[in-house]
């Protein structure tokens, strides 16, 4: 069965309203009320396919009455028609046309979780929380997750005008060019003796691979003398909840890493780690913010739970709700379901609270003048003459400006620093 960060593929068998009597037959102990009732929805589906100003068809109705049953549970279930099962399932083969932004309904608006990297969506600044409240100059409210997302996807080229409203901002309108999503799941970098890997999500089915030889190389080229490791899970919506598992799991030797909580307890499941940490035990900061969700967020909480990581950057989104996406006879169509909550270690529900990071830093821009700059260099040149070696942290130009990696990159200097000082290596 695959897990698709909060949404998994399955069959279930569904169980049969009525018997043959009229009474209810199912586990719940349902009483002749229910029977009463589907009754009355067949009443009204009478009257709608016979009596509706304008001919409407059996299959229209009957998708309809099942999309309002199952959205009217909470944002993420609902009907999935057969073109949009297809296109489900192409999604998971992490290569798909669109704009790329994973999106949720939060008080019957989409709003963005987060934006895939070098997508459309991702170099026109669109981020998490931003509200879309019209596609093309058609509102989205009171629209369902489904119709927004056939919204928003179309054939490569093809421009999609998004009207964003954003908290303590102007509304703002961008016209965004669809394309042919390559999603790439996990890059790297040696950063002095510091290693730093991106995972931007987690839908790709070979993530704990991509990780695993990154870790690989990474060691290589430091020598085998890593210092630390950085996990940026910044603006990761998620994805398979098995590579969720996976990535906890290396630098895990012992304990849980995620509970599934279902409505009847013998079907709740908690995942646990197996021995073993891929790092052996060097020190690991994680960044997230509130674009990292799901599947990312249980990783979060995972390494949190169990001290593994520091965790640094914003609150996480906190979307921990589970989704089985069930296949209906004869397997064209489909609902998609939640089915249970995600906990982390330690009991926390990631839904709605998301994960708090353990130091909080907020992005920003650093800025330095000219006259500063030229005052710091005097003072440097000073400090050179008396200083055995330059800083081996330094970071390359382009994260010069990434304020949250930077202090990622304090920690662990901090912990390096006083690891040498507990063992009589440096001044005091």
């Amino acid at each position: 069965m695959i897990k698709i960060g909060l949404i998994a593929l399955g069959i279930l068998c569904m169980p049969n309203f009525a018997t043959a009597d009229g009474k209810i037959d199912d586990k719940n102990g349902t009483s002749n009320e229910t029977y009463h009732l589907l009754n009355m929805f067949s009443e009204a589906f009478r009257y709608a396919r016979n009596d509706y100003v304008n001919p409407v068809s059996d299959k229209k109705l009957i998708e309809a009455a099942i999309e309002g049953m199952l959205s009217s549970l909470d944002p993420h279930s609902g009907y999935i028609s057969q073109d949009h099962y297809q296109e489900l399932l192409t999604d998971i083969k992490s290569e798909f046309g669109g704009v790329g932004i994973e999106f949720t309904l939060k008080n019957g608006m989409p709003t963005i979780i987060a934006t895939i990297d070098g997508s459309p969506a991702n170099k026109a600044g669109l981020k998490s929380g931003d509200v879309i409240v019209a596609i093309n100059q058609i509102s989205t409210q009171g629209l369902s997750m489904v119709d927004l997302a056939e919204m928003l996807r179309g054939q490569a080229k093809e421009p999609v005008e998004v009207k964003i409203e954003r908290v303590d901002a102007d509304p703002l309108t961008v016209t965004l060019k669809r394309e042919k999503i390559q999603v790439k799941d996990v890059s790297y970098e040696l950063q002095g003796n510091v290693g730093y890997i991106r995972i931007s999500n987690f839908w790709g089915e070979k993530v704990k691979t991509q990780v695993s030889e990154a870790l690989k190389n990474l060691k290589k080229k430091s020598k085998e003398k890593l210092s630390g490791l950085i996990i940026d899970l910044r603006n990761n919506p998620g994805g398979l909840l098995e590579q969720a598992i996976e990535i906890s799991d290396l630098f895990l030797d012992k304990g849980d890493i995620v509970t599934v909580k279902s409505r009847k307890k013998e079907d709740s499941i908690t995942h646990k780690a197996t021995p073993g940490d891929i790092c052996n035990n060097t020190p690991v900061v994680l960044l997230i913010d509130e674009g990292t969700a799901s599947s990312a967020e249980i990783v979060a909480g995972a390494l949190q739970d169990n001290g593994r990581a520091i965790l640094l950057g914003s609150p996480s989104f906190g979307k921990g709700t589970v989704q089985f996406v069930l296949p209906l006879s004869p397997g064209y169509t489909a609902v998609r379901l939640t089915t249970g909550l995600y906990l982390t270690p330690n009991g926390r529900s990631i839904q709605a609270d998301g994960i708090i990071p353990d130091i909080y830093v907020k992005k920003a821009t650093i800025k330095t003048d000219d006259e500063k700059r030229n005052t710091e260099r005097n003072s440097y040149r000073a400090f050179k003459a008396t200083s055995n070696k330059r800083d081996q942290y330094k970071l390359s130009n382009d994260l010069n400006e990434d304020y949250q990696l930077m202090r990622a990159h304090d920690v662990l200097k901090a912990l390096d620093f006083f690891e040498k000082r507990q063992k009589g290596q440096t001044g005091k």
